[in-house]
């Protein structure tokens, strides 16, 4: 007769087998993510020169200004569409939800906003050594 002890033991022997299993997934995963993440960093090289993007993001300024939460919203999720790593856009997003009352979302964009801030001073660094 099996006891609990022997049964969790058989879970956790399983478990242990399919471990290398379950670290290829999470590398294929994390080289996908890393991949999404250096193809959005090169989309968003020479951001500044994307005329869609300048106007986009001019039209998001005024449209806080205006407290048009809603539209504002949706034009910096247009923008995190085209650059995702821009920090003031995602910072400008966290207001407005702020703003909207959703703490919770905020808080992610906050999250997105300083994380891009630390890797923009990282290749500032890089770039001037």
């Amino acid at each position: 007769m099996k006891t609990i002890n022997d049964l969790s033991d058989i879970g956790i022997m399983k478990a242990v087998k399919k471990l290398p299993q379950l670290a290829m997934i999470f590398a294929v995963l994390s080289a996908g993510t890393l991949f999404a993440q250096t193809a959005a960093a090169q989309d968003c090289a020479n951001i500044g020169e994307n005329a869609e993007f300048t106007e986009l993001f001019q039209k998001m300024n005024a449209q806080v200004k205006a407290e048009s939460y809603k539209d504002a919203l949706k034009t910096a999720q247009r923008l995190i569409e085209i650059c995702p790593t821009v920090p003031s856009v995602n910072y400008v997003a966290g207001k407005i939800y702020q703003k909207m009352g959703d703490t919770t979302m905020a808080h992610s964009y906050y999250r997105v906003a300083t994380e891009n801030t630390k890797q923009y001073a990282v290749d500032q660094d890089l770039m001037n050594v």
